[in-house]
């Protein structure tokens, strides 16, 4: 059964992606509590698109599962065009020679296979030649541990919450990892989220039923974490070493309930479709490898030679962030136009 809900919230999850790397190029400052507040409530919404994915996993693949098919085409329409997109990032910071994050992508030897190819790998690795294309590493070694969640998706529900729990705690105390380098933290903060989505996925019903009577207690805690974070003195997601405490990762709660929230509030908009919101959800992927070529150039621009901006101005930032979307899905569609059968390939639409 095709959950329409689901669509809505994909693309809610792509505006959220979008709107916490808008900052730069709109010159945002984080000086004020109003401020801080939203990028507190918009941080971490790379766990909605885990959450959805982990949901679609099972609502899609369980029933008939081929890990092979599965995880070949996870290959072919996320990790190609990760490595087509970053080649010409992944070339500059190569021959940049940076000694960015303790020098570890500086060569560490003479010669072609010491200074550019080790680099390379190392770069598309981690993903650090982009802002967010860490994401596609991480997701790729999280597909292939998609038999382990088959099995979980089968166990039986106190099983589940059980090992739902020790994850979670895990996690809120784990953080994300420095600068996202880190694909094994990355995992072990992430793989509850998408064991949550599992979750919700196979007692469907019976989480609408039993969460729809907190619906807008659920949005209220997302909304009093956000506050709280705040009023702390944090700003935007945790990110620290593993093994280093620093205490609890509220954006971690908070994006489980707001996760939990949508999942009941978008269920009534089932049967809605909606031409906008749909072209937004199915182009998600590409909006994800084509914003931030946007964003860097914009900030990068804009410091360099006035672009006649109001940095700082809110207004800038929401007519930057819908102008960077209808841009991205603009070069989906005329991509998709152009090469119809190889578009999946180049930017996963």
């Amino acid at each position: 059964m095709y959950l329409n809900s689901f669509t809505h919230f994909r693309a809610i999850a792509i505006i959220f992606i979008v709107a916490a790397h808008v900052y730069n190029a709109a010159g945002i400052q984080f000086d004020n509590f109003g401020n801080i507040l939203f990028q507190n409530f918009i941080a971490g919404g790379t766990s909605l698109f885990v959450f959805i994915s982990g949901f679609l996993f099972f609502h899609v693949f369980c029933q008939n599962f081929n890990f092979t098919k599965f995880y070949k085409n996870k290959l072919k329409f996320v990790l190609v065009p990760y490595l087509i997109l970053g080649f010409l990032p992944l070339i500059f910071h190569v021959l940049s020679f940076k000694e960015d994050w303790g020098g570890y992508f500086y060569p560490q030897g003479n010669g072609i296979i010491h200074e550019y190819f080790i680099p390379a790998l190392k770069y598309y690795a981690t993903g650090r030649f982009m802002a967010a294309y860490w994401y596609i590493p991480f997701a790729v070694i999280l597909f292939s541990m998609s038999p382990l969640h088959r099995k979980f998706a089968y166990l039986n529900a106190r099983t589940q919450l059980s090992i739902l729990t020790v994850l979670t705690v895990i996690a809120v105390f784990v953080h994300r990892p420095v600068d996202n380098m880190s694909i094994i933290q990355s995992l072990i903060y992430f793989t509850p989220v998408y064991l949550t989505g599992i979750f919700c996925s196979v007692h469907y019903e019976r989480c609408i039923n039993i969460l729809g009577r907190f619906e807008f207690l659920l949005l209220a805690g997302v909304l009093m974490i956000s506050l709280i974070q705040t009023y702390l003195g944090f700003s935007g997601n945790y990110h620290k070493p593993a093994l280093v405490y620093e205490g609890i990762d509220l954006v971690y709660i908070q994006k489980i309930l707001l996760c939990l929230f949508l999942m009941i509030f978008l269920k009534r908009y089932d049967d809605k479709n909606h031409s906008v919101i749909t072209l937004l959800a199915s182009t998600s992927f590409s909006i994800y490898f084509l914003h931030i070529y946007f964003t860097w150039t914009i900030g990068v621009l804009n410091k360099k030679v006035s672009l006649g901006l109001d940095n700082g101005s809110w207004i800038t930032y929401f007519i930057l962030l819908f102008g960077i979307i209808i841009c991205c899905i603009s070069i989906a569609k005329l991509i998709k136009k152009l090469f119809p059968t190889h578009s999946r390939y180049m930017i996963g639409y």
